[in-house]
């Protein structure tokens, strides 16, 4: 062998000790080193996760119970490959579990890939019932989810929805403040499967969300007792509705409910319901003859009337051409009748005549004052402002659809409530607060809406002569069967708008207590009848149930 031979021998040797040098640090490294992540990273593409908490915050009523998370719903993993009797399980399924029979339960235990999860009936409440032994148990793992959602869940409108996909909030203060409430996704159920896709008994995993990766709290002014009060109530009205309940020291919302309602957990049904995921309290109606408090505090504001000044209806009256019928016409009229009477009895010849002597221009700067036209802002996503006339569309005949709440006079139930508490405080306007905190789950506030006047609206005066002709009406007027006495007394004004020939727009805006106001109550139906027929008695009945719940 030559030289020239040997050398290159040794020379792929020596090229092959080094090779093989390095390649053993390189393994020595990875075992010393590397072992650890690569085991984890291989056992993570072997584990599946089932299921997955968004430890999303709780939106909460002002006293800390929760409108949302309220319950956990009570699930079973089932791994068909780790169930010893299948027939005896499917039997045994079929009786606890929701939206499948013995049958194909049967079927999919005899395929012993993969895993299933279903959901208990009656939330769990069976599955004492059955006669286990315990072989029907293997292969089956039971837990908890959080429940986001109820069937029967109360303040809907307010508290939103959100997207099942992502589960960001789309509807609501669920929308409105998704980015607080958002927590961090956190594994609850997780299984390791082998090659073939069958589940490893050993590998089963649960667990508790973390408290520290939820989301923030939101607490609102809402009242949990009285919102399901007005829920119950909310079922009276028509086609469409709204109930907003306020206290009149604070400006707080203490109950708000909208109507058609829909339900949380199924949303694309509700979509096919129509106008069931709007909300009224913040969506503009024709006012009717509530809107005769504006003209009333412009008249009074401006020295044009006084409660005793006297007037004479016929039971019509024109403005040049344009007719505005009393509903006393067929009786001829209310006749001789002072102002306050005319208040009382909502009779439109007279408030036509007030309103000629006001002027247009005068009654709506005092709807202005009020915040008619306006967004009251309380968070909730796509309130609407509504709206009011020119004061070109209010000289001539245009006065009396202004004065009779008719017309282009679009009022929000939540302006309404606004008003009306303005007048309670003696003309103060109060700011309405539907959120009052964001917290942590500590309960450490990161942000706080705070109370305050919003200034002097009407003068006292005004607004006491106000107060006692709303109490007037409920007293002996159109809104009678809303009077108790054992609360105190009530006041409050009814209108009612003819929206087409089936649905009248249906108002009662008052308060209660007379003397010392407590609480703010607007009711608006869109339905048959009158507002005496369908908006005062669901203000009454209310009033006494809220005298049972104390608020604190």
């Amino acid at each position: 062998m030559g030289i020239h031979k040997i050398k290159r021998i040794l020379s792929l040797a020596v090229i092959f000790l080094i090779t093989m040098f390095m390649l053993t640090i390189k393994i020595g490294y990875i075992q010393l080193h590397k072992n650890r992540t690569f085991t984890l990273e291989a056992m993570e593409q072997r584990i599946r996760t089932l299921v997955q908490t968004d430890n999303r915050g709780d939106i909460l009523d002002r006293n800390g119970i929760p409108f949302a998370n309220r319950t956990k719903e009570k699930k079973v993993a089932v791994f068909p490959n780790c169930v010893y009797d299948t027939a005896g399980t499917a039997r045994m399924l079929s009786k606890i579990v929701e939206g499948t029979d013995k049958d194909k339960l049967e079927t999919r235990l005899n395929n012993k890939k993969g895993f299933e999860i279903y959901t208990l009936k009656d939330n769990g409440k069976l599955t004492s019932e059955i006669p286990w032994n315990k072989r029907n148990f293997e292969g089956l793992i039971f837990f908890e989810q959080p429940k986001r959602y109820e069937k029967d869940g109360i303040a809907n409108h307010v508290i939103g929805y959100t997207r099942a996909s992502d589960n960001k909030g789309v509807a609501g203060l669920e929308y409105t403040f998704n980015e607080f409430l958002t927590g961090k996704r956190e594994d609850i159920l997780s299984v390791m499967m082998d090659a073939g896709n069958r589940v490893i008994p050993s590998g089963v995993s649960t667990k508790e969300g973390s408290p520290s990766h939820r989301g923030s709290n939101i607490v609102l002014t809402l009242d949990y007792n009285a919102q399901s009060i007005v829920e119950q109530h909310a079922e009276k009205l028509g086609q469409r509705g709204a109930i907003i309940v306020v206290d009149v020291k604070t400006g707080d919302i203490i109950a708000m409910a909208s109507r058609p309602n829909f339900d949380q957990t199924n949303i694309n049904k509700a979509s096919e319901v129509s106008g069931c995921l709007l909300n009224n309290c913040i969506l503009p109606y024709q006012l009717g003859s509530v809107f005769k408090i504006v003209t009333t505090a412009a008249a009074l504001e401006n020295g044009i009337i006084s409660p005793k000044n006297n007037f004479y209806c016929h039971g019509s009256t024109s403005v040049q051409g344009w007719k505005y019928q009393c509903y006393t016409e067929d009786v001829g009229g209310c006749g001789h009748i002072t102002f306050e009477e005319a208040f009382a009895r909502s009779c439109n010849t007279t408030f036509v005549q007030v309103a000629q002597r006001t002027g247009g221009d005068k009654i709506l700067d005092m709807a202005k004052k009020f915040g008619l036209g306006q967004k009251v802002n309380i968070f909730l996503p796509w309130e609407r402002e509504g709206s009011l006339p020119s004061v070109m569309e209010v000289q001539g005949p245009g006065i009396g659809n202004l004065t009779l709440g008719q017309g282009s006079v679009q009022v929000t139930p939540l302006q309404v409530a606004d008003m009306i508490t303005t007048i309670a405080n003696n003309g103060i306007r109060k700011k309405l607060r539907l959120v009052d905190s964001i917290r942590d789950n500590k309960d450490n506030i990161i942000a706080e809406n705070l109370k305050s006047d919003m200034g002097r609206v009407i003068s006292i005066s005004t607004a006491l002569t106000l107060k006692r002709l709303l109490a007037k009406a409920t007293l002996e007027g159109t809104g009678a069967n809303a009077y108790i006495k054992e609360v105190g007394g009530t006041a409050g004004k009814t209108g009612t708008a003819k929206f087409s020939e089936d649905i009248n727009y249906i108002w009662f805006a008052g308060y209660y207590p007379v003397d010392r106001p407590k609480y703010v109550i607007v009711v608006f139906n869109a339905g048959q009848g009158s507002s005496s027929q369908n908006a005062v008695p669901i203000f009454r009945d209310i009033v006494l149930d809220m005298e049972k719940i104390v608020i604190e």
